[in-house]
């Protein structure tokens, strides 16, 4: 089994409720090391700061397209290492996955 506590998720969305509870649901699963951004800009620092192994990802940011910063996340880290995860784009209504191998 993976150690779940060394993997890296970052969750950005603009509804702080939601990575609220993001990181509730994922802390009581083992998660430890679990961090926030509501904006394009803090996404990006995000990344930059802690290169996280998965992300969850709103679609709608009050600052830009979370499918562009997807994009751009992902070119800059095409793979990390020790990982073999991807980069997640939800959109707003929860009801469809875009995902990038």
């Amino acid at each position: 089994m993976p150690n779940l506590s060394a993997i890296k998720i970052a969750i950005i969305d603009d509804e702080p409720s939601i990575i609220t509870m993001l990181q509730m649901v994922l802390r009581r699963e083992g998660f430890q090391q679990l961090y926030g951004a509501s904006t394009c800009a803090e996404a990006i620092s995000l990344v930059q700061r802690v290169v996280p192994d998965i992300v969850l990802l709103d679609i709608m940011l009050p600052d830009g397209s979370g499918l562009e910063l997807c994009s751009a996340s992902w070119s800059r880290y095409p793979k990390k290492p020790s990982t073999k995860t991807g980069s997640f784009a939800f959109s707003p209504s929860g009801t469809s996955l875009s995902r990038r191998k």
